[in-house]
């Protein structure tokens, strides 16, 4: 697996867990972009991605929070969002 799958499939076990739990909310930090380096740009794009996939199938949790650590991990995000809100809106 690449390191970008594993950073997906750990998105999506976390949903999946939260799903098993009966969690109506779950918050995630911008995984791997501390300590592991990953790029904080191409993190958030799988972040964004893996999670509306799960939502997508899934309907639920009701709410999905991304507590970002500054102003660059929060413009990063707003941008792949807005490019995936591109893909899926006509």
């Amino acid at each position: 697996n690449s390191e970008a799958e594993l950073l997906a499939s750990a998105y999506q076990q976390c949903l999946s867990l939260a799903c098993e739990k009966n969690c109506r909310s779950i918050a995630f930090p911008s995984l791997s972009t501390g300590a592991y380096g990953f790029p904080l740009s191409q993190a958030a794009s799988i972040a964004l991605t893996a999670t509306m996939s799960f939502l997508q199938k899934r309907g639920v949790p009701e709410l999905v929070r991304f507590v970002l650590f500054n102003r660059q991990a929060l413009e990063d995000f707003e941008r792949a969002l807005g490019n995936l809100r591109q893909l899926i809106e006509p």
